[in-house]
């Protein structure tokens, strides 16, 4: 948690801490290894790694973010009406999530992609669907265990409303599983993000993302300099795998199902 936090506050005060323009070239300086003037080396082209870093985890924190928003909004709203109203309803929007989970993440975002066009709005849409499933699938089985509930009907027989039962009986029971299947798809999402990136499907150059760092370019020159591949691919080592610790943390405080002894 206090990496995320450091993180983010050099992602966003990256103009500042940044000591040279990430997309400017210094020819003079191509392929420098770490010093005194450049912390992180230089790539290519000149331009200085360190700063590359600190614009792309802009971007990496930014579609993390933001595309586990739009699979929670998404996957969720639509779990807790499949899994309240069920039915048609019900039936139709777990054939179309089973479909969806049925191929790997980065081949959805890959078919969204190729019509959306590259770009970090899209990437965040791409992403974001690619994730709505698994929020989908733990919303609608948390909100038919809970509906079947004793408070839940007494609500029903009281004479609440649809609207009123579901967001006052049984939205609270299916909050905490859902935010922790949201937070576990933050580091995917850093993944799916940086893949896509490599692949020449993420932020269009001369943006710095951590994925565009790690291009096919970049790797030709992986044996004569190293840092070129080591600091992104270590830089998103570690987002995802405090992200993951994270979800973890959230996972243990809030799942009543588990065992608490068994865990210990």
């Amino acid at each position: 948690l206090a990496f995320l936090v450091v993180l983010i506050i050099l992602a966003i005060g990256a103009p500042w801490f940044s000591p040279y323009n990430p997309n400017v070239s210094d020819y003079n300086q191509i392929l420098s290894a770490p010093s005194a003037s450049h912390w992180l080396g230089t790539d290519q082209y000149g331009r200085d790694i360190f700063s590359r870093l600190l614009y792309g985890a802009r971007v990496s924190l930014l579609v993390a973010f933001s595309s586990t928003l739009v699979a929670g909004a998404v996957g969720c709203t639509l779990g807790l009406l499949s899994g309240y109203i069920g039915g048609y309803l019900d039936n139709v929007l777990s054939r179309i999530f089973d479909v969806i989970i049925g191929f790997p993440s980065i081949l959805v975002a890959l078919i969204l992609l190729a019509a959306l066009q590259p770009g970090i709005r899209n990437i965040i849409i791409a992403i974001g669907f690619a994730f709505t499933a698994p929020a989908f699938r733990v919303t609608r089985t948390v909100v038919q265990a809970t509906s079947e509930q004793a408070h839940v009907e007494a609500a029903h027989a009281a004479g609440g409303s649809h609207v009123r039962v579901m967001i006052r009986h049984i939205l609270p029971s299916a909050r905490a599983p859902m935010l922790v299947v949201v937070a576990a798809q933050l580091g995917g999402a850093v993944i799916l993000e940086s893949s896509l990136s490599y692949l020449g499907l993420g932020v269009p150059p001369p943006t710095s993302s951590w994925g565009g760092m790690l291009s096919e370019t970049s790797l030709n020159y992986a044996l004569t300099a190293p840092w070129l591949v080591l600091v992104p691919v270590l830089a998103i080592v570690a987002l995802v795998f405090a992200f993951n610790r994270i979800a973890d943390m959230l996972r243990d405080a809030w799942d009543t199902t588990l065992d608490t002894a068994g865990r210990r």
